[in-house]
């Protein structure tokens, strides 16, 4: 399957997702219906969002497997793989914040390689992809990183208060925004310098990272860990890594 024909069936898996959280009650989207893959709890409009998602991919014959939040791995038999979040900002969905996601990339069978990346903010429906090695696009202009703002995003949970002082005295201003896909995009659109995301709670699993991660490399920006090797994606739904994302490798060495 082309690219191109990818990204236009998740703009309208996106879409979707978007008019029906808009439509929805609150208090019903908020409704926790169990357990996901990755062991967190359900609600209703995680649940409903990736139903969504999963709908356009069959309507489409989309052959790759499917690795999301709520459902684990869904074997296609294929060598490729959909590393998906569907709504990625839960919180900022049901308060109506305009800040959460659709979140896909498409990589290899063992997640080693992501070959295409897609994000929409599925609130004001802005666009971001990216393909290995033609670089990464906001609603089809080219974006790259470019440090200079001064600002951070900052997502920290139990690591030591002494590297959070660190990090904070290196930023200029500093934000929390709800949604790690779209933090690693407004990284590669040269909006803030670095994405932060460390400490227990607040590391990220695959599902938040393997989009933006190559819409931030094709960028010209860099993603590590907390050791500042570069970050890799795991395909277990429950495993969470610190991740530190910069618009100069030169910035790691002040933040880790």
């Amino acid at each position: 399957m082309l690219k191109e024909e990818l990204f236009s069936i998740l703009t309208d898996a996106g879409l979707e997702i978007s008019q029906h959280i808009m439509e929805a009650d609150l208090g019903e989207l908020s409704k926790r219906i169990g357990d996901g893959a990755d062991g967190t709890p359900t609600l209703a409009i995680d649940r409903e969002s990736e139903t969504i998602f999963l709908q356009h991919l069959k309507r489409n014959d989309v052959p790759y497997n499917v690795i999301s939040e709520e459902r684990g791995f869904l074997d296609m038999g294929s060598d490729k793989n959909l590393i998906a979040d569907p709504l990625d900002g839960t919180t900022n969905a049901i308060f109506r914040i305009p800040y959460y996601s659709l979140s896909v990339a498409l990589s290899n069978r063992n997640g080693t390689i992501i070959e295409a990346a897609f994000v929409m903010n599925l609130y004001d429906k802005t666009v971001y992809t990216s393909v290995l090695n033609e670089g990464s696009y906001r609603n089809g202009r080219r974006i790259t990183v470019s440090k200079g703002s001064g600002i951070y995003i900052i997502n920290y949970g139990n690591a030591p208060d002494n590297q959070l002082r660190k990090i904070i005295r290196k930023s200029r201003k500093y934000r929390k925004f709800g949604s790690t896909a779209l933090d690693l995009c407004l990284l590669a659109s040269g909006s803030v310098d670095a994405v932060i995301n460390m400490g227990g709670s607040s590391s990220p699993r695959n599902f938040d990272v393997a989009a933006g991660k190559l819409v931030v490399e094709e960028a010209g920006g860099h993603v590590v860990d907390s050791y500042g090797r570069p970050y890799t994606i795991s395909l277990s739904p429950s495993v969470k890594k610190d991740m530190v994302a910069v618009a100069s490798k030169s910035m790691v060495d002040d933040i880790i």
